[in-house]
């Protein structure tokens, strides 16, 4: 499942963009679209990290990896973040419960 908002500073922020319309909200230099996908993203993302938003395919191929190592890629345009997301327990410690890419 695919999650969006666009701000735009003093209008109300709509959610669950429809994906076509992601190209132009993102020629709006004063706009910030966000998009989740919840849980893992699948091969069907591709599509969307390359075409819309132009990500390199080898970003892109490394986020749709199972990877836990975290690291910083810088793409020229854009920063690629890889972040471990934990969770303290305060019987079990702490416990890893996947990565933010």
């Amino acid at each position: 499942m695919i999650r969006s908002l666009y701000s735009v500073p003093g209008q109300q922020l709509p959610e669950n963009i429809p994906i076509p319309d992601y190209a132009a909200i993102l020629k709006n230099p004063g706009a910030l679209l966000w998009v989740d996908f919840d849980n893992e993203p699948d091969a069907s993302a591709e599509p969307i990290l390359t075409g819309i938003f132009r990500f390199h395919p080898l970003a892109v191929d490394d986020a749709l990896q199972e990877t836990h190592t975290p690291k910083v890629d810088d793409w020229g345009e854009y920063i690629y973040l890889v972040l471990n997301a934990m969770i303290f327990d305060e019987n079990d410690g702490i416990s890893l419960v996947g990565r933010l890419a």
